[in-house]
């Protein structure tokens, strides 16, 4: 898989599979983590807060998924504080705008980074001529959950422009848990303590060579678990997740065996937490606020037979980094409060090389600087 030529799964030199939008509406996936529990050697774990992806039996706990690398359009998803790319409902794009997902595991670090030890997802998102005019959708579950869906595709002489928004609420369920089945903690019952909310705003605009887009969302989850030893129950403990994206692109061909790509992007990740524990501490509020700008360039040429080199460099700066907390009972008081910020940038060199007719291997090499 590559981001800026086209090619056929099974010319790839990897494992790709691929998931349709006929497969996501075949199946009824709603969130990205269904999508790829569909994929052959992916595991995907629920603790009522967020979804963690482990690929081939590997996950790291505590890991927040960081080692795997999620792209919209080729755009970069994993954060700048986590460096994680959330896959549930706080994941930014809505399923019902992805035309294909493919999924390549294994390290793929030499033309991507650190971020994909365990494997590469690349979402495509739908054209304006697939979404083929405008639809609303309106869903009511029978557990009271509701979800308002709006799209739209415009063709506007050689331009192309989607524009969609999605808002969906999921009210608190009550939960059992046979571990806290205890008078002091209400026998082991969470009432109405797992409510969902989440809202997404997405749009692109294309022009021969040059694709803009934009994503805005924002989830708000309770966690009705006692998580990180916090108070059981309670209602007090939630997160809420808030991404922000802004992205060029612009693709050239130079000619038959040369292609450049460019691409910036502009981008945050905000989460506030508020985790109760209790009277005598209070609750702890998180605050922590990521921004940072990714640019990246790519030369890919054809000139020899049987080869296919690309060469690459790309900056990220991370110009807000910060990380709040702060205990709001009797004993409370600041925890942390860290501000800083960071660089990195890599250059790194792939050759393509058809040994035989079926026969492909790629080599690589990445030299990436971490500079704080």
């Amino acid at each position: 898989m590559e981001k800026n030529r086209l090619k056929q799964a099974a010319d790839a030199p990897a494992a790709v599979t691929v998931l349709t939008a006929g497969d996501i509406r075949t199946y009824g996936w709603r969130t990205l983590a269904d999508v790829l529990g569909g994929v052959r050697g992916v595991h995907v774990r629920y603790d009522r807060f967020y979804n963690y992806l482990g690929v081939r039996g590997l996950a790291r706990p505590g890991d927040f998924s960081s080692r795997l690398l999620v792209l919209i359009d080729g755009m970069r998803v994993n954060d700048s504080i986590y460096g994680q790319a959330g896959v549930g409902r706080e994941f930014p794009l809505d399923v019902a705008l992805i035309e294909r997902v493919e999924f390549v595991p294994g390290p793929g670090s030499a033309l991507y980074g650190s971020n994909a030890v365990l494997g590469v997802v690349n979402i495509v998102t739908k054209s304006a001529a697939s979404l083929a005019g405008g639809l609303a959708a309106l869903e009511l579950g029978a557990d009271a959950s509701r979800s308002l869906s709006l799209s739209q595709g415009v063709e506007v002489g050689a331009a192309r422009m989607v524009l969609a928004a999605r808002s969906e609420t999921r009210p608190g369920r009550d939960h059992y848990f046979a571990e806290y089945d205890d008078a002091a903690t209400g026998f082991g019952l969470a009432r109405d303590a797992d409510r969902e909310t989440d809202r997404k705003l997405y749009a692109k605009w294309t022009l021969g060579e040059l694709t803009a887009a934009g994503v805005i969302s924002q989830r708000r989850k309770q966690i009705p678990t006692g998580a990180f030893d916090t108070a059981f129950p309670s209602r007090q403990t939630e997160g809420l997740d808030r991404y922000a994206f802004a992205d060029l692109q612009w693709q050239h061909a130079i000619d038959a065996a040369q292609q450049v790509f460019a691409r910036a992007t502009l981008a945050q990740y905000d989460f506030r937490g508020a985790f109760d524990y209790g009277p005598a501490d209070g609750v702890q509020h998180l605050d922590q606020r990521g921004r940072w700008i990714d640019v990246e360039a790519r030369w890919q040429v054809g000139a020899w037979r049987s080869h296919q080199l690309m060469l690459g460099s790309e900056v990220q700066s991370n110009f807000l980094q910060r990380q709040r907390s702060r205990l709001d009972g009797p004993a409370g008081g600041e925890l942390a409060d860290i501000d800083t910020t960071s660089q990195r940038w890599g250059l790194f060199v792939t050759d393509e090389v058809e040994v035989f007719t079926n026969l492909r291997a790629v080599l690589g090499a990445r030299l990436d600087r971490q500079l704080d």
